[in-house]
């Protein structure tokens, strides 16, 4: 052990040292990259291997640079010693320079003034920071152009996914520190991705310590913990605790691109220092004394981390309604998310393959190329996803021999083949099999079951499953499958072995088996959300995430109470949560459409005036309106899954009917109703200043009440009731958390919960401009408040000459940061002078006795 005296005393040879041995680690794992690499190109290219070998020995960066380029890794292509001030040298490697990673978290020095990641930090620039601040800006301004667009993010997503393939599958390593940071990009006409740092390298199927960075290591990497003994705490391991090692998979490696990807998709939201799944799904459900650090994760005793409920919290939240898929970028394919939803699955024996994530990306970003961008890049794009055997598939069960690419009948094409995807991506191919060959049970008989049926027909279900995916036909055929086992296709098609497909075809007969329980289970979250529309017709959105209590009273009205075996209640409280996410979403999705028909559509803003004024709407009017905001729907399917959610055959248990009834329902009752109900933007906005009014108002008066003795304390009380300074993370963070427990208006979503369609369909704003609304209301209503308490601890003369300079001289500075009230400070600076010019009115008006009792019953109903 090294005292913390004799580290400090050497640390520049502690520095040295440790420098010097990444950088022949770095040397070493490059090496082994080239073998693989010069072993591969010998077998796919043999007239580049001849140029290579007949390079200088020496010359070896000029092939790793080669290498790199060919497989999507950054590799050194230089070495260099780095001299420092004090005479010191440090080896160090060059490689290509790139715009940036795209770890989008916020660095420190952080004041929580950002409310998304592309905001500029509030603080006064240091001497010569100017030029690296405006460099920055711009590489961050082409990442943001990147996390807007969906066809852009496609590209990265299959460049990202594309280097792990090859490592796995040719190389036969894995990074196994796989993280947004180590996923590099430029952007200039087209944008390049780029693995780097492959500092923690290894051969797959060899065994070591458990590596990497701890937010992206799979739960099956932890060591399962021994019982402790009665005298140990839990939070302390055994003394002489050993580190045993794991083999190296590559599974470690697809769980943590999964998360990368996610980031990827959530960036134009992300606002955090952290990582968002640890901060929201497991940190909130950790066990007392545990922690998500490598030294618990490596033990096998103290408590453990990855519990049953942490791994089911993480399944959850990137499935619809989930607190990660929340952040999405709004228009972002379903087939992407559930594609990343497989590779984050925390069952590994049904986590996907790389190579699986990357062909159905791969796939569909070539489909939508031929939907949106140049007929020259569409027909590149889809020449190279020619002979894959999700394409080859795709396109037989769309009954389309080819796709006629630059024609509108082409671009039909490609939207029936991608739907025709997607439902390969959700495994359609199983459930027909399973529907094929197993017997639903009768609701009487599920109802008194109190363990899941038995699983007996996965044998029957392979062999239909088979035909099902034409497997002699395809062995026949040129391309990916010509001379591969069935194995293999099992792979190419969803992405696990045999064992995980017999894993999946037991949860589909479970699921096929219980079909008759899980139809009432649909019908009755309809029924139970339609009775909460009777009750009150003008909720203006239904948050997705049901509540335990809701869960339970909806099993309650089906017949099934809390006290069945654990498996089976879990199983129904499950179809439960997904059956109102369903129902939930498609709901938003009908105010989405209603509200960007009358904010975008000069006729539908005057149809829904007419609404919102009370006049009479004929029936023609009705029906144009109802048209454009189905039209609207419309679009924004066709966008993400291609045709109708409810039309995806994963989806019929959750809404319980098929496409066409549940689409004539929705059209027919729903959108009508949700055009009469719908508020104008302008009474929402000031609906949701009220609710921010009187979430300080409560905060203020509780601070005052615990504090306050006199004026001057109240306003000191009132002062600190939200967070200081700039910190409008923070003040957003505490109003939405207070606005929920409002019990005469509760808000209606929660901090956590936000999502772009949801600030669209309510308020016409982006989540961006929505955070700002609540801040810069809570802000002015908090000054207002100081304001005046520090009005009425003056003297009845002194109050009576005062003016805004002489009261802002005697507010707290902590709360006249310009950046509280507007975006600009001139504005920001004018609103904070009005507002106490307002409060100065007030208390220098006479106050009548009708007056004084209007204001007391005002502060008795707040």
């Amino acid at each position: 052990m090294i005292s913390s005296e004799i580290f400090t005393e050497y640390h520049r040879l502690f520095e040295v040292a440790i420098n010097a041995h990444y950088f022949t680690a770095e040397v070493e794992y490059s090496g082994l990259i080239l073998h693989a690499a010069l072993a591969t190109l010998k077998k796919i290219d043999r007239t580049l291997y001849n140029a290579i070998q007949g390079n200088p020995r020496g010359d070896l960066f000029t092939i790793l640079a080669a290498a790199g380029e060919l497989f999507g890794f950054v590799l050194p292509i230089g070495g260099v010693l780095v001299s420092f001030e004090d005479g010191q040298q440090l080896w160090g490697s060059i490689i290509k320079i790139y715009d940036g990673d795209i770890d989008t978290r916020l660095k420190r020095p952080d004041n929580g003034s950002r409310l998304d990641a592309w905001g500029k930090p509030a603080r006064e620039e240091a001497p010569g920071e100017a030029n690296a601040i405006k460099a920055a800006a711009e590489r961050k301004s082409r990442l943001r152009e990147i996390a807007r667009d969906k066809y852009s993010l496609l590209s990265v997503s299959a460049k990202m996914i594309s280097p792990f393939v090859y490592l796995h599958n040719v190389f036969s390593l894995g990074h196994f520190d796989i993280k947004p940071s180590n996923v590099v990009f430029k952007k200039n006409r087209s944008i390049e991705v780029a693995v780097i740092d492959f500092g923690f390298l290894a051969v797959l199927g060899q065994s070591g310590p458990l590596r990497g960075t701890v937010a992206f290591a799979a739960p099956e990497a932890e060591c399962e913990k021994e019982p402790t003994s009665p005298t140990q705490s839990v939070a302390e391991p055994l003394a002489g605790t050993t580190v045993s090692k794991i083999p190296y998979l590559a599974s470690y490696d697809v769980y943590a691109l999964g998360l990368t990807l996610s980031s990827a998709w959530n960036m134009s939201l992300s606002h955090s220092r952290r990582f968002l799944w640890t901060e929201r799904c497991i940190e909130p459900l950790l066990l007392q004394g545990a922690s998500l650090d490598f030294v618990l994760l490596r033990q096998h005793t103290g408590p453990q981390v990855y519990t049953q409920e942490i791994r089911k919290s993480l399944n959850r939240c990137v499935e619809p309604g989930g607190k990660i898929e929340k952040l999405y970028l709004s228009n972002m394919p379903f087939l992407v998310k559930a594609k990343i939803r497989q590779m984050i699955e925390t069952n590994p024996v049904i986590r996907i393959s790389a190579s699986n994530a990357f062909a159905f990306i791969a796939v569909a970003r070539a489909l939508e190329a031929v939907r949106e961008r140049p007929v020259e890049e569409a027909q590149q794009l889809l020449h190279e996803a020619q002979g894959t055997v999700l394409l080859r598939l795709s396109l037989s069960k769309a009954g389309t021999g080819s796709i006629e690419v630059g024609t509108a009948r082409g671009r039909q094409q490609a939207t029936e083949t991608l739907r025709t995807l997607l439902e390969l991506a959700t495994w359609s191919p199983i459930r027909e099999a399973v529907v094929s060959c197993v017997v639903p049970i009768p609701v009487a008989t599920v109802m008194r079951l109190t363990t899941l049926p038995k699983v007996e027909e996965v044998a029957e279900v392979q062999e239909k499953l088979s035909r099902l995916l034409q497997w002699p036909w395809l062995q026949q055929q040129e391309g990916q499958m010509k001379g591969k086992s069935y194995g293999d296709l099992i792979d190419a098609v969803f992405g696990v072995n045999m064992e995980g497909l017999n894993v999946i075809m037991q949860q589909q007969i479970i699921d096929r088996k219980m079909s008759a329980a899980n139809l009432l289970i649909s019908r009755s979250v309809h029924l139970y959300l339609e009775r909460q529309l009777l009750i009150d017709p003008y909720i203006q959105i239904i948050e997705e995430t049901p509540s335990e209590d809701t869960i339970a009273f909806i099993l309650k009205s089906v017949g099934i109470s809390d006290e069945r075996d654990s498996d089976i209640l879990a199983y129904f409280k499950d179809r439960v949560f997904s059956s109102y996410v369903a129902w939930a979403s498609a709901d938003r999705l009908i105010r989405l459409g209603v509200r960007r028909c009358v904010s975008r559509d000069p006729a539908g803003a005057s149809i829904h005036a007419k609404y919102s004024a009370g006049d009479v709407v004929v029936a023609a009017e009705k029906q144009l309106l109802q048209h454009c905001a189905w039209q609207q729907v419309t679009q924004i399917c066709n966008e993400t899954h291609y045709g109708p959610p409810w039309g995806v055959s994963a989806a019929f248990f959750d809404f319980g009917a098929p496409e066409e009834q549940i689409s004539v329902h929705l059209r027919d009752v729903v959108t009508p109703l949700h055009m009469e109900a719908a508020w104008r933007t302008e009474d929402a906005l000031s609906l949701l200043h009220l609710q921010v009014d009187r979430a300080v108002s409560r905060l203020c008066i509780v601070a005052a009440g615990v504090a306050a003795t006199t004026p001057a304390s109240a306003a000191a009380a009132a002062a600190a009731a939200l967070p200081e300074n700039l910190n409008l993370r923070d003040i957003y963070t505490k109003i939405m958390m207070e606005m929920q427990r409002d019990n005469y208006v509760p808000f209606a979503f929660g901090n956590h919960q936000e999502r772009p369609e949801y600030t669209e369909a309510m308020f016409n704003l982006s989540v961006l401009n929505f955070k700002r609304a609540v801040v810069f209301t809570a802000a002015k209503r908090q000054l207002g408040i100081v304001a005046s308490e520090t009005l009425k601890s003056m003297r009845k003369s002194r109050r009576s000459a005062a003016t805004v300079d002489s009261v802002l001289s005697e507010l707290p500075e902590s709360i006249l940061a310009w950046g509280r009230y507007a975006t600009e400070e001139a504005i920001a600076k004018d609103v904070i002078r009005e507002i106490v010019e307002k409060e100065i009115k007030i208390a220098n008006t006479p106050k009548s006795k009708h007056s004084l009792n209007e204001a007391r019953m005002h502060d008795t109903h707040v």
